[in-house]
């Protein structure tokens, strides 16, 4: 007896099963999708939803949430072991005292310091922006047209205008200023007063 040749048979899956499965893949997209949209315009305030619900306190999740600082957090201090370390006064204002003593002092760092110094720091690159940009202006404007401005404003912001400019620009500027202010600016810019 000859056997009969039995076709392969490829399992098929069935239509159900593809349509559930590409339902799954859609809405796993659709929901990357709608954070990626929500980070991009903002929609989600993180710090504001991580107070409200105090995601921080769940397992699991609360990892991936740091708990918010207070001020009555405890910070770590490095402490100073240098023995050799530079004294904080200066050693002409120490031979003039009786009997001091040469350590620095040891203060510790509150979290409000740090807060202001940011602060100050932040401060401090504001105003050098706001400096190059007027820096920029007077550099473009001519220099007939910018000398008599600059002359009603005080030297020391005369100064930090002109120590952002290029030298050629300052070279223009400064022989058209009248000769005491020139050379009262002068001085200033050899006794290192100008802040590039």
């Amino acid at each position: 007896m000859a056997e009969k040749a039995v076709p392969s048979q490829t399992k098929k899956v069935p239509t159900s099963t593809m349509k559930i499965i590409i339902i799954i893949i859609l809405m796993i997209f659709l929901m990357i999708l709608g954070i990626g949209a929500g980070v991009f315009y903002g929609l989600g305030k993180t710090p504001e939803l991580v107070a409200k619900y105090k995601l921080y306190d769940y397992p699991l999740v609360g990892q991936f949430f740091p708990r918010p600082k207070t001020n009555f957090d405890t910070i770590e201090i490095i402490p100073d072991n240098t023995k050799d370390a530079a004294p904080l006064i200066m050693p002409s204002v120490t031979a003039a005292l009786p009997n001091t003593q040469t350590e620095p002092l040891k203060t510790p760092i509150l979290p409000q310091d740090a807060e202001l110094a940011k602060q100050q720091k932040a401060l401090q690159i504001e105003s050098a922006k706001r400096i190059s940009k007027l820096a920029r202006l007077y550099g473009s404007m001519k220099p007939e047209e910018a000398v008599p401005i600059l002359s009603k404003l005080d030297d020391e912001i005369i100064l930090s205008i002109l120590g952002k400019m290029e030298e050629e620009q300052v070279a223009k500027l400064l022989p058209l200023f009248d000769a005491q202010k020139a050379a009262s600016l002068t001085q200033m810019m050899l006794k290192g007063n100008i802040n590039r």
